[in-house]
């Protein structure tokens, strides 16, 4: 679920640093960068990558020059803030409205989607330049959105649309160059069910993706291709959700852990019908087992989680909720909602023992930003990354930090 930008905020109060009221534990929140909503870009609905030096990267999916989005780069300044650097402004030919993360090649290399797959090239310093690989249009599928997996052996990119070939609902396509640089593509399943979060790989390559309403009775699904012996892919599927207390309607992409298994998100169903955090796990046979691992019940504890989670050494959780968290008065139409959450799950401490969460920043809709919309990325001293889509300064959303 993507939120309309006729989205309103009641801004109440301004928060310049740190929201306290937002914090339910020892936490710190710093909001990183508040876009204007000019050339610098406005409403970041991405999850954030980070280089080798430690700046970020990310896109907006309005904003810039030609207000077709951007794609931005984050620096700290040596003086305990960040500067933000435009990389690239769309223009409605080489792409627009960007509602993804980036990937990386091992040169430095970014690549992603914005209803055209694209690479951006830095050519000197502060100078980057961007090439539109491919423009998925009829019978290739049409209007990728979510982030790409990059195989660097093979220098390939996969890959979803929601929208497939000729129509149909949903592909999971590779682009790959030939030996004279010129990118195809090839669409490895047409996919009902409009498919519109990344894909995650495991070490022997198998793909694992969802899809937002397809599977047995439109609630969404979670499915796998597999390579096949001599070529070729094995499509399964491995979880039908029922939109019940299950889950339903799933927006975001998976994680894997260390033995397989995987975790996500679903934007309703559950207990109170306020979303999800489940597990997809391993059994014997090659089978899967779903569980519910948390049930939002649409208070202060969130609701309607639309991005994935990202899992810490110690096995924990973290993610957002657009929605809930009991503070703010973040206005969605006719009905007031809250502004949303920064949540943590935390395994079990005995055997049959059940995960537990706490929420770790609730926003207020001012400075501090409105809606986060994607997933987390985890530095390595456990310090949360993430962007919010409305909010902020000027209203046109922000990156924040959460650290311990």
């Amino acid at each position: 679920m993507r939120v309309s930008k006729s989205f309103v905020l009641t801004v109440a109060s301004l928060v310049v640093v740190v929201a306290l009221a937002g914090l339910s534990a020892a936490q710190t929140f710093t909001t990183l960068y508040s876009f204007a909503g000019g050339n610098d870009g406005a409403n970041p609905y991405c999850f954030l990558i980070f280089d080798k030096l430690g700046n970020l990267y990310g896109t907006t999916d309005s904003g810039g020059v030609f207000a077709f989005g951007t794609i931005f780069e984050l620096s700290p300044n040596g003086a305990g803030g960040w500067s933000e650097s435009v990389l690239h402004s769309f223009n409605g030919t080489d792409g627009g409205t960007p509602l993804d993360g980036l990937v990386f090649d091992a040169t430095g290399n970014l690549y992603g989607t914005a209803g055209t797959i694209f690479e951006l090239m830095p050519v000197s310093p502060g100078v980057w330049n961007l090439q539109l690989l491919f423009n998925p249009i009829g019978t290739a599928g049409a209007n990728p959105v979510a982030g790409l997996i990059f195989d660097g052996p093979t220098q390939r990119l996969y890959g979803t649309t929601p929208d497939g070939p000729d129509g149909a609902g949903g592909a999971v396509f590779v682009v790959a160059p030939s030996k004279a640089g010129v990118w195809s593509e090839q669409i490895l399943r047409n996919h009902a069910g409009g498919p519109r979060a990344g894909l995650v790989a495991d070490k022997a390559g198998n793909l694992y993706g969802t899809t937002t309403s397809g599977g047995t009775g439109s609630n969404g699904s979670i499915f796998e291709l597999s390579h096949v012996i001599g070529g070729g892919w094995a499509y399964r599927v491995l979880y039908n959700f029922t939109g019940g207390a299950d889950g339903g309607t799933i927006n975001a992409g998976l994680v894997l852990d260390a033995s397989g298994n995987l975790f996500g998100t679903s934007t309703f169903g559950g207990a109170s019908n306020n979303g999800t955090v489940f597990e997809l796990r391993r059994t014997s046979g090659g089978n899967w087992k779903q569980n519910v691992l948390y049930s939002f019940a649409g208070g202060e504890d969130g609701t309607l989680p639309v991005g994935g989670v990202v899992l810490d050494s110690a096995g924990n959780l973290y993610g957002t909720t657009q929605f809930g968290g009991g503070q703010g008065t973040c206005q969605n139409g006719s009905q007031l909602e809250y502004c949303g959450t920064v949540f943590k799950l935390s395994p079990p401490r005995s055997v049959g023992g059940s995960w537990s969460e706490s929420v770790l920043y609730r926003f207020t809709g001012s400075n501090d930003g409105a809606n986060p919309g994607n997933s987390l990325v985890l530095d390595s001293a456990g310090n949360l990354y993430g962007t919010a889509l409305f909010g902020g300064q000027y209203g046109n959303g922000t990156v924040f930090e959460v650290s311990p």
